[in-house]
């Protein structure tokens, strides 16, 4: 995730269930939500018998444990996934020892193994606001200009879905602006927030992983891959009671470091984005729900799409490579075709068996032969995902000829060339064979979201190196038509 600034503040700490051995340290959080704490000595204040418990022998990195305590500025806070980095031992004296981070939440301790869970979730991600395009802001001035007003009413929550056991909302948070005797200036800032709701607590590992889901469908709207960038939760039963009987709910912060890439620091024009956020809305189908139920099926084709996604520093030719993989996984989960029914095979292998009878072993290496190129071909799965993806008219010859372009580059970088050799990517128009991939990838995650075929054919024409792959390796005049 992405912080505005780094968090670096002093503290005590120690394991869950021994607070009266705590130790000083540093706890920092990188802007990019690395996490580090530095103690000034071991985490449990009592090293024999901290080291007995782990069973370890002298020398041996400590298992990533959970450790608690109270900083300065943020107050309450659990680390989780905490691994040594260092470890030094003198004896009779106090050695700093590192610790990697996993997770930092702030707020609250938990004990160890103690769950963390939520009834809502709320982050932010990159480049939503001007996704969404919705704000509560209007704007006036007199002829003259003497007079300038700025008037401010909160936009009204956006649902994105809703079950029995969930909800996910766009919710508008906004800052009020500091009021002064003398007043020169004044600043309201409006941020549009995800927002997970559920009546009954679910543990925050499977919320962030919604969430997650969540981000990546944000990320496929605009069209690069986009990081959260705040993240807060809250438990309705966690909390105080004010003075005036409410009751007021602790928020719960949460910093950790996204692995997801992010190759670019600007976000698109909203433009010039994958896909207006507008065509996600009013329609029978709910495109996010139909989204994380698509996720759930094919997590790892769809996850390995978003770690090439708009990669620009990664090797032209590996990126052709993950590509492709990923379009031939999607089609192995999305199909059961094979190139003989089920039925069919049967009968071979009876053949096999029948006319083979006095040598059993032979007849087993020979069916077990025919089961294996049952399945379909690298290359004829690609055919597969253009013939049935393609929003536009491209005849069976093309088609053909384009899938065993493709799968020959793809077998001449893996095997022959290596991945860096210039002659064979400008040789094999590997540019225009990685966007045409692409484009077709994307498209079909766009259908299993739900989008109909006028919102998809838009989406490409936001994308003008891809509707051009398309356009020259399918030798058509315009993907419009």
């Amino acid at each position: 995730m992405l912080l505005d600034e780094q968090i670096d503040v002093e503290g005590e700490f120690w394991l869950p269930g021994l607070p009266d051995k705590k130790t000083p340290g540093n706890l920092t959080v990188d802007r990019d939500g690395t996490a580090n704490l530095k103690l000034v000595d071991y985490v449990s204040g009592d090293w024999n018998s901290y080291f007995s418990t782990t069973n370890l022998p002298a020398g041996s990195l400590i298992p990533p444990m959970r450790i608690v305590g109270v900083a300065h500025s943020v107050g309450s806070v659990t680390l989780d996934n905490c691994y040594a980095k260092s470890l030094r031992m003198v004896f009779g004296m106090s050695t700093p020892v590192n610790y990697a981070v996993g997770r930092v939440l702030t707020g609250a301790i938990y004990e160890e193994n103690e769950e963390m869970e939520l009834n809502e979730l709320q982050f932010n991600v990159e480049g939503l606001d001007d996704w969404v395009g919705v704000s509560g802001f209007t704007l006036g001035n007199s002829d003259d200009f003497s007079k300038i007003w700025v008037n401010y009413t909160a936009p009204d929550d956006i649902n994105l879905m809703k079950t029995e056991d969930l909800s996910i909302d766009i919710v508008f948070s906004w800052q009020h602006p500091g009021w002064s005797l003398t007043q020169t200036e004044a600043t309201v800032k409006q941020t549009a927030l995800i927002q997970l709701k559920t009546p009954t607590p679910k543990p925050f590992s499977e919320l962030l992983r919604i969430g997650q889901r969540v981000r990546d469908f944000v990320s496929l709207g605009i069209g690069r891959n986009v990081l959260i960038t705040q993240m807060s939760g809250f438990l309705d039963t966690f909390g105080r009671e004010l003075d005036d009987g409410s009751f007021h709910r602790q928020p719960l912060k949460f910093y950790f470091r996204d692995p997801r890439r992010r190759d670019s620091e600007t976000v698109p024009i909203r433009a010039n984005m994958l896909l207006d956020f507008a065509a996600t809305q009013g329609s029978g189908v709910s495109h996010l729900s139909t989204w994380l139920e698509s996720y759930t099926k094919h997590d790892g084709p769809i996850s390995s799409f978003f770690k090439v996604f708009e990669a620009h520093s990664v090797e032209l030719a590996d990126r052709f490579l993950d590509l492709f993989q990923v379009a031939e996984t999607l089609h192995k989960q999305t199909s059961s075709e094979k190139k003989m029914s089920r039925v069919d095979l049967s009968a071979r292998v009876r053949s096999i068996n029948e006319a083979f009878a006095d040598d059993q072993p032979f007849a087993e290496i020979l069916a077990e032969a025919f089961r294996r190129t049952n399945e379909l071909s690298a290359r004829e799965r690609l055919e597969r995902v253009f013939t049935d993806h393609l929003d536009f008219e491209v005849d069976e010859e093309t088609i053909n000829e384009v899938c065993a372009a493709i799968a020959r580059t793809r077998a001449k970088l893996t095997h022959e060339a290596g991945a860096n050799n210039v002659e064979v990517i400008m040789g094999h128009n590997v540019w225009e064979k990685a966007h045409a991939l692409d484009a077709i990838i994307r498209i079909w995650l766009l259908k299993l979201s739900g989008f109909d075929n006028d919102a998809i054919l838009a989406s490409l024409r936001r994308k003008p190196e891809l509707r051009e792959a398309l356009t020259e390796i399918f030798h058509i005049e315009d993907v419009e038509d």
